[in-house]
């Protein structure tokens, strides 16, 4: 009887962090330069690793990962600044027109899609538990996105989440021949940090004990 294929081995992600220690640096960066401290074949690794290693619901493994640099992220960029200039609110394009071509002059992007087909090859058995993918696809691309936002950090680069797919996705697709079912969840921008992150050094936390609820717990000492 043939062996099970190995599961791939890890890489070598942010040695010098503990899991912990990278959930920390991860931080929201809009002031990016278009430099990376990492090779673009690091990126691609890290990009990989991470949706490779992203759980979803019964490993459908729904989630896709588009990664562009150079012109190709640029031209991304120039796509939504017009797109907005022509769909926003005069008064909130004030606000996001910079904002975009800011994203324009970082790095790259990672762009995160969800796969709706992936379910079709699913054991039968499942019934109506295939309705609830949808929203189990949702939790799945947002890990993968978690993990990869603070990969990347990890590695000395700042990065800050977008959500511009409305009357972007078709476009997108369209110019990067991607398969038109796939569904856009988030832009995932990146490049050499050019100030602090969002918020400043220190950020600030609302109290943690209201948020965090424990039952039937023993206490230390007991």
């Amino acid at each position: 009887m043939a062996n099970p294929p190995k599961a791939a081995s890890p890489i070598n992600i942010a040695s010098k962090y503990s899991f912990l220690e990278a959930t920390v640096h991860r931080r929201s960066t809009i002031d990016l330069k278009k430099e990376s401290p990492i090779p673009d074949a690091r990126i691609i690794e890290l990009v990989k690793h991470s949706l490779l290693h992203t759980p979803s619901p019964f490993h459908v493994q729904s989630t896709r990962a588009v990664v562009l640099l150079n012109q190709d992220h640029e031209k991304l960029w120039d796509m939504a600044y017009e797109n907005s200039s022509k769909t926003a609110p005069p008064e909130l394009f004030q606000k996001l027109g910079p904002n975009l071509k800011a994203f324009k002059q970082s790095y790259g992007t990672v762009l995160f899609y969800d796969d709706p087909e992936a379910v079709n090859g699913m054991p039968p058995m499942l019934g109506n538990l295939i309705k609830s993918f949808p929203e189990w696809g949702e939790h799945s691309n947002g890990i993968a996105q978690y993990i990869t936002w603070t990969a990347l950090c990890a590695e000395g680069l700042g990065c800050n989440l977008q959500h511009h797919q409305r009357g972007l996705t078709e476009r997108i697709s369209a110019e990067w021949g991607l398969p038109s079912h796939w569904v856009l969840r988030a832009q995932l921008v990146f490049g050499t940090p050019n100030g602090p992150p969002r918020g400043g050094v220190e950020k600030q936390f609302a109290p943690i004990e209201p948020r965090v609820k424990v039952f039937g717990g023993i206490s230390n000492g007991s």
